[in-house]
């Protein structure tokens, strides 16, 4: 239905959908020239569509991190907001802040389905703490951010790494070179 590089959104037929140019906000022009060529920019989960609950035949969001400068973390978690009817694509929102003055990874981007079926958790980790976020996303956007102590855990802003849920939602799997692989207890019900 869609890709993304990182950088524009593409659709069935490999063209840039209007209004999806520059998806991190990147504001350094030399820079830009570069992403412009082949429309990739990112790591390793670093960019996520997920249907917007309630309306999944007609808008979905892309969730990443804005990035207004070159450097290995990412600025503020933001996201596209796209609608679709049987032949195009829109762009309505792009590039919207969810954490104002908040530094995240550039890896660690996962979501698992709420315990009611409909909503997700949108998991991120923030850049020099040793926070996770999980963000509530319903129909009527991002509403919640719960902030969680990962423990023991060194975010290295070297190495990308991964993060995922357990297919049953009860277990969130953390794993960078320098830690190895963490397990947490998650509830899918309460976003704990």
């Amino acid at each position: 239905m869609c890709y993304t590089g990182g950088y524009w959104l593409e659709d069935t037929k490999a063209d840039v959908i209007p209004g999806s140019m520059n998806l991190i906000n990147h504001t350094d022009s030399s820079f830009i020239k570069i992403l412009e060529k082949d429309g990739v920019y990112g790591g390793i989960q670093s960019i996520l569509m997920l249907p917007t609950p309630e309306k999944e035949d007609k808008e979905f969001y892309v969730f990443n991190f804005a990035n207004d400068t070159f450097h290995l973390y990412f600025d503020d978690f933001a996201y596209t907001k796209v609608s679709f009817d049987s032949s195009h694509f829109y762009v309505e929102e792009k590039c919207k802040i969810v954490t104002n003055g908040k530094s995240f990874s550039s890896a660690y981007l996962t979501a698992c389905r709420h315990g009611n079926g409909r909503d997700w958790w949108v998991f991120a980790i923030e850049y020099g703490n040793k926070f996770g976020h999980l963000f509530l996303f319903t129909k009527d956007g991002i509403v919640q951010d719960n902030e969680i102590l990962l423990g023991g855990i060194i975010i290295d802003s070297i190495n990308d790494a991964v993060a995922c849920f357990t297919n049953d939602g009860q277990k969130l799997a953390i794993y960078n070179f320098e830690n190895g692989l963490w397990l947490y207890d998650f509830n899918r019900c309460t976003g704990e």
